[in-house]
């Protein structure tokens, strides 16, 4: 199966080596997790296990808001927490909570004009749902589901592992000032 997304990450990548602050490595790490993750989606799709390719939507949607969270928002504690994997919330002394990720990058980023946030509160409790077994995964073996909306299903796993993939290589490009990664995911975000 083609996967030009990934092609190009791979490509852009490719040899490519940078030493920053804790901030910005743990921030790429998290959007390599993406770019691992979308070529993972299509590999799983091209072998027929769509119902694995979904459950790994929520890690990619995580792992990119994470990673504009880490370089974005983290304090320098959080920074610290973050090695322990142990990151507790600024105003409390639980560990932090994903809605609050989510909340701190809106804050830092008004341009998406709430459509993050939006996201999360209509798709994290089915994104959990296909990573946990629950109901949502467990639709994908009905018969009826099997010969009317497979194809669409597909598509729209695909696209947005895309989606996903191409945010992710935007802040990469930002992070280490990398222009031809940055103008890339401008050309693949316009062909989509």
């Amino acid at each position: 199966m083609k996967n030009p997304i990934g092609e190009k990450v791979l490509e852009l990548l490719d040899g490519t080596t940078f030493q920053g602050s804790i901030r910005e490595n743990f921030a790429l790490m998290n959007h390599y997790v993406v770019f691992d993750t979308q070529r993972a989606i299509y590999d799983l799709v091209e072998l027929g296990h769509i119902g694995s390719a979904k459950a790994l939507l929520r890690v990619i949607f995580e792992a990119n808001v994470k990673a504009k969270w880490i370089y974005q928002c983290a304090s320098e504690k959080q920074l610290e927490q973050l090695q322990k994997d142990a990151v507790k919330s600024v105003n409390k002394k639980r560990n932090i909570q994903f809605g609050e990720i989510v909340d701190d990058v809106e804050k830092m980023n008004p341009h998406l004009k709430g459509k993050l946030k939006q996201f999360k509160e209509e798709h994290w409790k089915g994104l959990n749902s296909l990573t946990h077994s629950g109901v949502m995964q467990l639709k994908m073996y009905s018969l009826a589901f099997e010969q009317s909306g497979l194809e669409t299903e597909i598509e729209t796993i695909l696209d947005f592992s895309d989606r996903m993939s191409i945010s992710s290589l935007c802040d990469v490009g930002k992070i280490t000032k990398n222009k031809a990664s940055i103008q890339a995911s401008i050309a693949l975000i316009s062909a989509l």
